[in-house]
């Protein structure tokens, strides 16, 4: 099973797939589909809910990918993920062929998704993709007339999966997403 998306209407997205982590089998060839995909990011996931997560617990591989955002597709978005496919396909042996790659991807080996803890309005630091050091600031919420209500900080050195783009949030939105590669 893959899932392609671009993100909702609020999310801008860094390159990326993700796959749930549903027992050892299942998640283990999950991961084999992630690392076909010519795609910057992966990332195991501990979710329960969603496509990908569902059919990882029904016993189905199943990965999630992500590119753009704000529910856009652009054509080059579109032909990469043709290739995705393909790749996954010739590795899972369902098609023959050569695997074609164009980035080196890196594995994130934890992350932290963090949701809005007060109504206001949100602007992030960085950028879908971007690093940073530990102790970063992300982004802060404001109130209307720009005084600080919340400050955002990375606990660690990371890169920036996915972030809110909307100014707008409310209590318990998601706000940003960002992990740590195997290789820090």
């Amino acid at each position: 099973h893959q899932k392609i998306c671009s993100g909702g209407g609020r999310n801008m997205l860094e390159i990326g797939m993700i796959w749930a982590e549903a027992g050892e089998k299942i998640a283990r060839v999950s991961a084999n589909m992630a690392m076909a995909a010519d795609m910057e990011v992966r990332a195991s996931s501990t979710a329960t809910t969603g496509a990908y997560s569902s059919a990882c617990q029904r016993g189905l591989p199943a990965i999630l990918m992500e590119r753009g955002g704000g529910g856009k597709f652009t054509d080059s978005e579109v032909q990469a993920y043709k290739q995705d496919v393909k790749n996954i396909m010739i590795r899972m042996g369902l098609l023959s062929g050569e695997e074609v790659h164009t980035v080196q991807q890196k594995n994130v080996t934890r992350a932290e998704y963090l949701e809005a803890e007060t109504d206001g309005l949100w602007y992030p630091v960085f950028s879908a993709g971007d690093t940073f050091a530990g102790g970063a600031v992300l982004g802060t919420v404001r109130d209307i007339w720009g005084n600080l209500l919340l400050e955002y900080r990375a606990d660690y050195p990371g890169i920036v999966l996915y972030q809110t783009v909307g100014l707008g949030v409310k209590t318990g939105d998601p706000l940003i997403a960002y992990g740590e590669y195997a290789d820090r």
